[in-house]
């Protein structure tokens, strides 16, 4: 006997398993299919992460060879972790760490910056700021906050996280700014 199984299938494609005997005349009307020795329910069914697995067809009491199914999808989960967590004083190091999950894996990580509360709409607006999985930012500056955004891809197409990096106000600074707003010198 041998299970004829596609080997590797995109998340949301019809699969169809087949089973094939070399005894020819051989009934097969009662055969059923496993997978990592679980009964399945249908020989045709859409691809989701969970039907991922070794996969066997049976007739009792023979049974084929088992083959393996690699579901592979976009990613997913994609997550921005800031570290040191909270906010940042000027002048002081941050990283961030885009995760994703993916098969297959992310191949690609970019880093995108852009001021504001809402993701802009054009692509233009959107600051290219690096690319790895980790964006190491030395000694910031009051100018680099915002969002930064992690684009995780593979081939089968993207995932986006972002993440907001506020930077603490200096207590001198803000005395410094209100003291020079609020002077002024009158000669008479």
């Amino acid at each position: 006997m041998t299970a004829v199984v596609p080997t590797v299938v995109k998340e949301g494609d019809m699969v169809r398993l087949t089973c094939s005997t070399a005894c020819p005349g051989y009934l097969i009307e009662n055969l059923v299919w496993s997978r990592d020795g679980e009964a399945v329910a249908s020989p045709t069914f859409q691809a989701r992460l969970e039907d991922a697995g070794s996969y066997q067809c049976a007739v009792e009491p023979l049974r084929s060879n088992a083959v393996a199914l690699d579901v592979q999808y976009l990613p997913r989960n994609t997550t921005v972790q800031v570290e040191p967590p909270g906010e940042v004083s000027r002048g002081s190091s941050v990283n961030l760490t885009c995760s994703s999950v993916a098969n297959p894996p992310v191949h690609n990580y970019t880093w995108w910056w852009y001021n504001g509360t809402t993701p802009p709409t054009v692509s233009s607006m959107l600051v290219q700021v690096g690319t790895g999985q980790v964006l190491h930012c030395p000694s910031l500056e009051a100018s680099q906050r915002g969002h930064y955004l992690c684009q995780a891809r593979n081939p089968l197409g993207e995932h986006n996280a972002s993440a907001l990096l506020q930077m603490e106000e200096t207590t001198l600074g803000l005395c410094v700014l209100s003291f020079c707003r609020s002077s002024s010198i009158h000669i008479s």
